[in-house]
């Protein structure tokens, strides 16, 4: 076998640890699945400064914001679970998005949410002041209004921390004032989400602590393999929709080594 390094050592091992404790009894099992899911998820917002929050682990990025696409969804329009779809003809639902933003996330939320294209609204970015990145903050509240005066219901706002090539990061301060007066969930995602974990952080990014959501890959930070994504998010019942889900392995093998002692 070709030599695989340190990283990929520890990858090995906590796939192969994972493995071996499948092998445990199903009520042993969970009862340790769910003590390392709390101590990682624990340990993964106070690390970013996360309070309060829940985790959800995904292998594809983009599963974060459509799962919690799916939780908000089913908080806004309470007869979803049992009409479907047809819940959201009285008011459709819009996602906003920055132009900035990852290539191909809307047509992947619609086509995973069964959501039709109309249902996006992409936000142009700022460019008469301040950066060509960063969304336009005046012009995101004039499509919201416009929205709701066409009887749309504003659903959610992706915003970027590090955004994609350019690494410019939104006013996510004043982002998540017009989320909370149009009533709106705010997802952050972006390289920039890392710096959280930093003794010195600038405000810009501090804000992201007080967005509804974030998706971190701690893999692409730290270049390990195999480690999954991860996406942060508060509400009042976390279990909806089925989003906690079991840690990664690589999650699970720190964890367990070292609450063994205690299982």
């Amino acid at each position: 076998m070709p030599p695989v390094g340190s990283h990929g050592h520890m990858a090995l091992l906590g796939h192969s640890l994972a493995a071996y404790l499948s092998l445990l009894p199903r009520g042993r099992l969970r009862r340790l699945s769910t003590r390392v899911l709390s101590d990682s998820t624990l340990w993964l917002c106070r690390l970013f400064r996360y309070e309060s929050g829940s985790a959800y682990f995904h292998e594809d990025e983009r599963e974060g914001v459509v799962k919690v696409c799916r939780l908000v969804i089913h908080a806004r329009y309470e007869d979803y679970a049992s009409e479907g779809y047809a819940a959201l003809g009285p008011r459709q639902p819009v996602i906003y998005l920055s132009a900035s933003g990852r290539p191909g996330l809307g047509q992947h939320l619609c086509s995973q949410l069964g959501l039709p294209l109309s249902s996006l609204c992409t936000v142009p970015c700022n460019t008469v002041f301040g950066s060509q990145h960063q969304m336009d903050v005046a012009l995101l509240d004039k499509l919201i209004k416009e929205d709701v005066e066409a009887g749309k219901l504003p659903l959610l706002l992706v915003a970027n921390a590090g955004t994609p090539g350019a690494g410019h990061t939104d006013k996510l301060a004043r982002l998540k004032d017009l989320c909370d007066q149009y009533s709106m969930w705010l997802h952050v995602e972006g390289v920039n989400l890392a710096t959280l974990a930093l003794a010195q952080v600038s405000s810009s990014i501090l804000a992201a602590s007080r967005s509804d959501s974030m998706t971190l890959t701690p893999g692409q930070w730290l270049g390990l393999p195999a480690v999954t994504a991860v996406t942060l998010y508060r509400h009042e019942d976390p279990a909806l929709v089925g989003l906690p889900s079991s840690p990664p392995p690589l999650l699970l093998c720190s964890s367990a080594s070292t609450h063994t002692g205690n299982t």
